[in-house]
């Protein structure tokens, strides 16, 4: 189970479908049983106490960012009286109207097919969108993603690659930038 801050009362949860299959969230009988569904949110509870360091009465709302063949992504929006900003440092900088997304793929032609079938003006109203090469990989991160199109690129990024297990902050640290400004035109103009 991976968390990352992204906003001041919003914590982005990836979690293992191995983890899953071990807590038995896939298990026939199981999977009508809600104290499993319990037990699973009391564990997302605890882990974002013990990381942000936070004790609080309050109301979540959960939401599913994406699904995959390995992992499940949540969306545990907290209401609370209390000050997330404390703890540890964000990891991106997102809220749900502006979302921060990470893909990855082997081949560099898959990172062209994929710019291609962007419409022209919809490269302007993406937000950011960087490219980074790291560890036999191609990274594109999106920041600041309107949610209206966060299908679309969602889609596509998951169709010529896959979500990057990697968070914002390790591709930027560790990965080689290769086009950090204006990377959707620049690859379809050298490539269309």
């Amino acid at each position: 189970m991976r968390l990352e801050k992204i906003s001041e009362n919003q914590i982005k949860f990836s979690i293992d479908v191995n983890e899953l299959e071990d807590k038995g969230i896939f298990d026939e009988e199981q999977w009508k049983d809600s104290f499993v569904w319990h037990d699973l949110f009391e564990d997302m509870l605890d882990e974002i106490q013990k990381k942000f360091g936070f004790e609080a009465q309050m109301e979540v709302t959960v939401e599913i960012e994406s699904v995959n063949d390995t992992e499940i992504c949540l969306i545990l929006t907290l209401d609370s009286e209390d000050d997330f900003t404390e703890g540890e440092s964000r990891l991106s900088t997102s809220t749900i109207d502006e979302l921060t997304s990470v893909y990855e793929f082997t081949d560099f032609e898959d990172v062209i097919s994929m710019f291609l079938r962007l419409d022209i003006s919809m490269s302007e109203t993406v937000g950011a969108c960087s490219l980074y090469s790291w560890k036999n990989l191609y990274i594109i991160i999106y920041e600041n993603l309107p949610s209206e199109l966060f299908a679309l690129i969602d889609s596509l990024g998951t169709e010529y690659g896959k979500h990057s297990n990697y968070t914002v902050h390790m591709v930027k640290e560790y990965g080689m930038p290769i086009l950090l400004k204006n990377t959707i035109q620049t690859i379809k103009d050298y490539f269309s």
